[in-house]
């Protein structure tokens, strides 16, 4: 993805999911409309909360996009619904950070329970177009529309 990369942190607690992202991208755009919010240098959490494996978004599942000028976008079994996040996001020398808190849909939230998972970073140019994607897990860069090829994240009390 022409070298831009990223790194990733996630916690939770008892009503909150929270990721941190430090993405390293020397060109930054924003140009596109929120229409296509992707195709804006952003990083996206993908959510499935009771781990369905769907082959579309249940109501507790959830697609929750950053960008680096902290526009947020969602979509899923949530859409629309922008009171569930919150964000922060800083533009540094290499790249841009973004601190993101999602407000867990279900009673999912205990230590020991595994949810689908998937952070993306969608990259553009300096056109306002998106030359790439990174995902850590979803290879077939679908999680847009559905669950069952997210990878997992289990919640634990500390680390393990």
């Amino acid at each position: 993805m022409q070298g831009t990369t990223g790194e990733f942190k996630a916690m939770w607690d008892d009503t909150h999911f929270y990721l941190l992202a430090v993405v390293k991208d020397q060109v930054l755009n924003d140009a596109a409309a929120l229409t296509v919010a992707h195709e804006q240098d952003s990083i996206e959490l993908f959510l499935d909360e009771n781990n369905a494996k769907t082959s579309q978004y249940d109501p507790d599942d959830g697609q929750y996009r950053i960008s680096f000028a902290n526009t947020q976008t969602i979509n899923g079994g949530r859409d629309l619904d922008l009171s569930c996040m919150t964000s922060a996001a800083k533009v540094t020398d290499d790249g841009y950070i973004v601190e993101l808190r999602v407000a867990f849909a279900g009673d999912y939230h205990e230590s020991g329970v595994i949810m689908g998972y998937d952070i993306q970073i969608n990259n553009a140019d300096d056109s306002g177009s998106r030359t790439g994607t990174a995902n850590w897990s979803n290879e077939l860069n679908d999680g847009w529309n559905r669950t069952d090829h997210y990878g997992l994240i289990k919640l634990v009390e500390t680390m393990e």
